[in-house]
């Protein structure tokens, strides 16, 4: 009896042996079935951002990944996108000219006031073979045209700049470069004021008006020298802004034209001042002229102030039910002038993130204005 109780045991563990065996082999064939399919991974950026108001109805979604995107997964069928009042949109599925950034294009615009709806499926992966998980987002178009808001907006910023009194020496000569150059008469004249600083010497100034009333100024690019003498000048019809020496050598100005938002661009001149080229924001933003830089890749950075209907009186005591308050937008546009990158102050600051000196209680609220923009040593916008 003690033999078959002994020899039972060892069948017994035997089994058990063979099982967890078994037990690992089918792990160990999970994992390389696993592994083989690559791992599942997140996008690093998309736009719009999950949540996202105030989103204008030309949008498109932008998705990237640090390794790439395998062309032959990239199919529209992936991408269901769908708007409250538009129902199913259909889409164009293209690569940014890095292959690390996808672009789709509804094929027609949204709807204002309506909820969209995306489904990313499962199905793309990147260049090392690793799956995307599948996605479902919405975001919110904004309720009605906002480009009456822009106009007015950008009206009061202009004709409120004054030349303060200045003790030093103001270089009349100005005045007879006019005459002495056969200039048009309707060129405004320079103040030109010489202080201590000689940083300008032997240097050009790029000047353009900024007032868009035509009565008291009109439209002129101009190059001077540091005595205040035209070198070049050329009389534009519509209001241009910053005008400029791009990275690459070429010249560049903005044209602000609401009443045409087609104009609103940046257009790009050679050396011999001629037009070659021009660019433009995407997404149904308006080109604002403070600054535009020209990357290492080929692309542009531009800026556009973005305007909306706000009830102030929500957020704030005593604030405006119908305040206007100014968003910040900021894109990127790669080689074939699409939009590769955009952030919105909308996405990441609240409105009473604004400092001390601004009045949240006002009927216009710029929360969060700027000037200029630069790229920094790690490549990040500051």
């Amino acid at each position: 009896m003690k033999n078959i109780e002994q020899s039972t045991e060892r069948t017994i563990f035997k089994t058990k042996k063979r099982l967890v065996y078994r037990w690992f082999q089918v792990v160990f064939f999970l994992m390389a079935f696993l592994h083989s399919f690559g791992q599942s991974l997140d996008f690093s950026y998309q736009s719009p951002q999950p949540g996202a108001q105030f989103i204008n109805p030309e949008q498109t979604l932008i998705l990237k990944t640090p390794n790439g995107f395998e062309p032959s997964g990239l199919k529209s069928n992936k991408f269901i996108i769908t708007g409250s009042l538009s129902g199913n949109i259909g889409c164009n599925v293209q690569l940014s000219d890095d292959s690390k950034t996808l672009i789709v294009t509804p094929q027609k615009y949204f709807q204002y006031g309506e909820k969209v709806d995306i489904t990313i499926l499962s199905g793309l992966k990147d260049k090392s073979g690793n799956w995307f998980k599948a996605i479902h987002f919405d975001f919110y178009i904004k309720n009605g045209e906002t480009l009456s808001l822009l106009k007015q907006y950008k009206q009061s910023k202009d004709c409120d700049f004054a030349v303060p009194e200045s003790k030093d020496h103001i270089n009349t000569d100005a005045e007879f470069a006019v005459n002495d150059n056969n200039l048009p008469s309707d060129y405004p004249i320079p103040t030109v004021v010489f202080g201590q600083n000689h940083a300008f010497d032997d240097q050009f100034i790029f000047m353009n008006m900024v007032c868009r009333d035509h009565t008291t100024y009109n439209n002129y690019l101009t190059i001077l020298d540091n005595y205040g003498t035209p070198i070049f000048y050329q009389r534009t019809d519509l209001s241009s802004r910053d005008f400029r020496v791009l990275e690459d050598g070429y010249l560049a100005y903005s044209n602000n034209d609401l009443a045409h938002p087609e104009r609103e661009k940046y257009y790009l001149l050679d050396s011999s001042y001629v037009i070659f080229d021009s660019v433009m924001m995407g997404n149904g933003y308006h080109v604002d002229g403070h600054d535009m830089l020209l990357l290492d890749n080929g692309h542009y950075l531009m800026m556009s102030y973005d305007p909306q209907l706000v009830n102030m009186s929500l957020i704030v005591p005593g604030g405006n039910p119908q305040a206007t308050v100014v968003g910040l937008v900021i894109q990127e546009v790669d080689l074939e002038r699409q939009v590769y990158f955009q952030w919105r102050s909308w996405d990441h600051f609240s409105i009473t993130d604004a400092t001390y000196d601004i009045d949240l209680t006002a009927f216009v609220i710029d929360y969060v204005h700027a000037n200029s923009f630069e790229i920094d040593g790690d490549g990040n916008i500051l």
